[in-house]
């Protein structure tokens, strides 16, 4: 991994239009565009909430400007959750341009995730107030802004504006799972984000899943399978495994009506035709570009553009 200053030398190198170095792959950076441009506006964009079975998937997008630099900027999985904390502002002060998109469970239920992830992508780029020449992107898929784009694999280790980017989206993300704990405390998600940790999994079987459960998720698809088998019942007394009269914030869910919600619920065969991703491997098939049924996202040396 880069130090800051190292990643900051990388987005400088790239609004130059330059290579880098040797050992990165950038595809697209033909010797035509690099003729055709004198500086470049660069954005970064990162996602937080890929993986887990509750709450949205955030996305990130950032332009940094070359001075002054913000020391301590690291990829948010390297960082304390106070360390990014303390960032957070730093970021959202120095930045030319910030824009963050927060994508609802049921949305991630309706696309599946990888697409849902794309999406928080574009629209966190569209909602920036400074438009990039260039997108950097973390991971192997491009969101398909319309802009060029580029996507970097472990571009949160390389680049300075990717990494502000995964700051953003993961503070913002883990604020919102802090407002989910205050309303589901028996989930623990202050502890966990969401992610499927034994806690976590231990308090599914028993209370069933709320509205923030991504239900096309596995885990949560088979907890729900059960209910309509009747079986639940045994584990934890409650005929709906949902908080009745629940009030969710806009950014969770579109229709927080529990009756709703309930009569939303399908067998295990019925939700085979959403997103059947969970956890680590939803994370592995956005890392290596695989992907479900619907529109095909743009790949790794594709151009975008």
């Amino acid at each position: 991994m880069w130090d800051a200053m190292e990643c900051y030398e990388f987005d400088r190198i790239i609004s130059s239009g330059r290579f880098p170095g040797e050992g990165l792959d950038l595809p697209g950076l033909t010797p035509q565009f690099k003729k055709s441009i004198h500086s470049l506006v660069v954005a970064g964009v990162d996602e937080a909430g890929v993986g887990p079975l509750a709450g949205p998937v955030v996305a990130a997008a950032v332009i940094l400007p070359r001075f002054p630099r913000i020391d301590g900027l690291n990829d948010s999985k390297a960082l304390t959750p106070e360390k990014r904390d303390a960032l957070f502002p730093k970021i959202k002060s120095v930045a030319l341009a910030t824009a963050v998109s927060i994508v609802s469970v049921e949305t991630i239920d309706k696309m599946n995730i990888l697409y849902a992830t794309l999406h928080a992508m574009r629209e966190a780029i569209r909602k920036l107030s400074v438009k990039p020449d260039l997108v950097l992107v973390d991971g192997r898929n491009k969101p398909g802004s319309g802009l060029k784009e580029w996507a970097l694999v472990k571009g949160d280790t390389k680049s300075a504006s990717i990494m502000a980017a995964s700051i953003l989206a993961k503070v913002t993300r883990d604020r919102l799972m802090l407002e989910a704990h205050v309303q589901f405390p028996m989930y623990a998600f202050n502890e966990h984000k969401g992610y499927g940790s034994k806690k976590h999994m231990d308090a599914l079987i028993e209370h069933g899943p709320c509205p923030l459960h991504r239900k096309s998720f596995e885990p949560v698809r088979n907890r729900l399978s059960l209910e309509d088998t009747g079986l639940a019942m045994h584990h934890s007394g409650n005929s709906h495994g949902l908080m009745s009269g629940a009030t969710l914030p806009q950014y969770f869910s579109g229709d927080t009506n529990p009756g709703k919600v309930v009569a939303r619920r399908a067998t295990l065969d019925s939700l085979n035709t959403a997103a059947p991703l969970c956890g680590d491997v939803a994370e592995s098939l956005i890392k290596k570009g695989e992907h479900h049924e619907g529109e095909k996202p743009i790949l790794a040396g594709e151009r975008s553009a």
